[in-house]
């Protein structure tokens, strides 16, 4: 048999419980319940025992009286005010191998008479969900009056060879009864074909004649106004000419104002030139002495910072000779003995040495020394006294420099300004030479000007009322305010559409017809005389939904007897894997706990209490549930670390070599943590639930 595993339990208003407790278990794994006492750690072992028998056996001997199929079963629903609660229950779903689910549901309703007692509405036994199974005479019986409606109803033929089984003759039922529904989808199908044609046919015959006509209509009108446009084309001609002439006086008339204006602009950008021009010239000249002036201060200030180096260096050597010297004469009138030093005289001789390495002092003896830089001085002195004077003299640099950078600033000012007015000039001579060429290109015109600002105002006038006259006339021709080429261009743009309608619309009548014709000879096919009309399509419309109704309730009926024998069939599969159960229950179950091998009792009650032992050896030995589960009630509740250790023990091995699911219950929490750790190390999952109290919803609980 196949194995389950409890995968979740959910518990409404079971005694302590609330309406919203939810637990997954893992499947090969240990689920601990840790918490204080009294906080409904034992009632979940009550509520899947419930579940699954419909007892308690421990309230039972409390109690002495059974708590089954709804006798007093007030005492395992939860009180409020202490009054029982409408209704409880408890959902368990299992899973197998495969991922299938199984779920076992049994609910309690209290009953109106009395508060006190409650009446099961769903048990294990009414949840398989199957319905009521038929035997395969039944269906064999009902399958033939079906085929026996659609061969009455629609005439298809259903011939059965032999005695096939009930399986194979609902499949073929089926299949007919699909071919049915093919052939009525085909009708229906063609049905509307034939009225969506009708409705085309009629729309698009009184279309076509009216596109006829339109394109008729068309025709007249296109031949009235090419008569028309020919008329209007010799106006519009004369029209242009006339445009033409007006325009030309136009440009002549403003290119003899434009040369007068020219001349006049031309001569006065000249004469800004030359202004200009001077006055270019004169910064220039100026500049050029200012640039000189400038380098002069500038060559006059670099000499007199040479000449101060120059000073400053014959005094450096002065005081380095005067030092020499004082300390020369105080080593031979005070320490007479270092100069006999070779030490000391080598010192002496190397600063006296440095001295007259100077570039001052090259090529001068050492007794020369003190003249040579006196007259140096003297000489430096009187040049720098020259040069500054000199240098007094001239303005003042940095004035010179603004003025210097001012003046530039003009002279590109100038620069750009002439470049500017040369450039005006050029576009003066260029529009003067245009309106010469313009005036010896029309010199007919020209003449008409006359001389005279009047002639040339009459003739402007003459011109344009030449122009108004002729668009005037143009207009009434069109018998529009439009110009003429847009109101021809608009008719001619009708008059193409009005040639493309007519030949749509004619070739949609044709194509229509082509698909009546191929419409009746389909009918024909289908045994109808002509075109039906719209009495005879509806009694066809609702021939066809009566047809589709009663295939739809064979269909049903056919589904339902499918439904039953899969029904019957499972039936007797629950009954025959229950016959086998309870005969293998029978053969392995021992009559008690002493009959259970003493060598597994011994291996397993070492460090373990002797009860706990021998449900444990029990449960290994005598696999008579395919639910291999455990369910431990806080069964370290009087035993040392040393006992709770080997008991740990035996589960790891119960849950890892022989995939047990464990549910078990411990008050202390630390132990609880250990035993999931232990569990956890090799591998095993685990799923701890903590009770924390009872509040006005039921138990309150986490898990993790």
């Amino acid at each position: 048999m196949t194995t389950l595993y409890l995968q979740r339990i959910e518990i409404s208003n079971f005694r302590a419980y609330g309406d919203n407790f939810s637990l997954s278990l893992p499947g090969t794994g240990v689920t601990i319940l840790t918490g204080p006492d009294g906080l409904g750690k034992s009632t979940l072992f009550e509520a899947i025992e419930w579940a699954l028998t419909g007892r308690v056996r421990r309230l039972e001997a409390l109690t002495q009286e059974k708590l089954d199929r709804g006798r007093n079963n007030g005492l395992l629903a939860r009180r409020q005010e202490d009054v029982p609660v409408a209704q409880y229950g408890v959902s368990l779903e299992f899973v197998n191998g495969e991922g299938e689910s199984t779920r076992i549901e049994r609910r309690a309703v209290r009953e109106q008479e009395n508060r006190e007692q409650f009446a099961e509405v769903s048990s294990p036994n009414q949840l398989r969900g199957l319905g009521r199974g038929l035997p395969s005479e039944v269906i064999t019986e009902k399958a033939i009056a079906i085929a026996a409606a659609l061969k009455t109803t629609f005439g298809v033929e259903f011939v059965l060879e032999g005695a096939p089984p009930p399986a194979v003759m609902l499949e073929r039922l089926l299949q007919a009864i699909e071919q049915v529904a093919t052939v009525l989808m085909a009708r229906k199908r063609v049905l509307s074909q034939t009225e969506e044609t009708l409705n085309a046919w009629q729309q698009l015959d009184s279309t076509a004649a009216e596109a006829r006509a339109q394109h008729a209509a068309a025709q007249a009108a296109l031949v009235g106004l090419q008569n028309q446009v020919q008329a209007v084309l010799e106006v519009d001609e004369r029209r242009r000419g006339a445009e033409i002439k007006r325009d030309t006086l136009l440009r002549l008339s403003g290119a003899r104002m434009k040369i007068a204006q020219g001349l006049t602009q031309k001569s006065s950008v000249a004469v800004r030139i030359d202004r200009h021009t001077h006055e270019l010239w004169m910064i220039q000249s100026y500049l050029r002495d200012t640039t000189k002036t400038i380098q002069r201060i500038k060559d006059l200030d670099s000499r007199i910072r040479s000449l101060l180096l120059v000073k400053q260096a014959v005094e450096t050597c002065q005081q380095a000779y005067d030092e020499w010297g004082k300390e020369d004469e105080e080593l031979r009138s005070k320490e007479p003995e270092r100069l006999a030093d070779p030490t000391e005289q080598a010192s002496h001789r190397a600063r006296q040495e440095a001295i007259q390495s100077s570039p001052m002092l090259i090529g001068v003896d050492w007794g020369q020394i003190p003249s040579h830089l006196a007259e140096s001085n003297r000489r430096t002195q009187l040049e720098l006294e020259a040069a500054q004077a000199t240098r007094d003299e001239l303005p003042d640099l940095e004035y010179l420099n603004d003025h210097q950078a001012s003046m530039k600033a003009r002279i590109d000012q100038l620069s750009s300004t002439i470049k500017e007015e040369h450039e005006v000039v050029a576009q003066i001579e260029e529009e003067l030479l245009a309106a010469h060429a313009l005036q010896q290109q029309y010199p007919d015109l020209l003449s008409t000007l006359g001389t005279l600002p009047s002639d040339e105002a009459n003739a402007m006038d003459e011109a344009v009322r030449a122009v108004e006259q002729l668009v005037h006339h143009e207009r009434q021709l069109v018998q529009s305010e439009e110009p003429f080429p847009s109101v021809l261009f608009k008719l001619n743009e009708e008059i193409t559409k009005a040639q493309a309608t007519s030949a749509q619309k004619d070739s949609e009548a044709q194509n229509l017809e082509q698909q009546i014709v191929s419409l009746r000879q389909r009918l024909l096919e289908l045994g109808l005389q002509g075109f039906p009309g719209p009495v005879a399509l509806d009694d066809q419309r609702n021939k066809l939904a009566e047809q589709e109704s009663e295939l739809q309730q064979l269909r049903e009926q056919q589904k339902r007897l499918a439904d039953s024998w899969l029904a019957w069939q499972k039936e007797e599969e629950l009954r025959q894997v229950e016959l086998e159960f309870n005969e293998q229950a029978r053969r392995e179950c021992p009559p008690s706990l002493d009959a259970v091998e003493e060598r597994l009792r011994t291996s397993l009650t070492t460090g373990v209490d002797n009860g706990v032992a021998r449900l444990l050896s029990m449960s290994t030995a005598y696999r008579w549930s395919r639910w291999p589960a455990l369910l431990l009630d806080d069964p370290l509740q009087h035993h040392d670390q040393i006992h709770a250790a080997a008991f740990i023990e035996v589960l790891r091995h119960l849950v890892r070599d022989r995939k047990y699911q464990v549910i078990l219950s411990i008050q202390d929490e630390d132990l609880a943590d250990s035993l999931r750790r232990k569990m956890e190390v090799v591998g095993i999952e685990c799923v701890t639930c903590r009770y924390r109290g009872l509040g006005p919803t039921g138990v309150l609980y986490s898990t993790g």
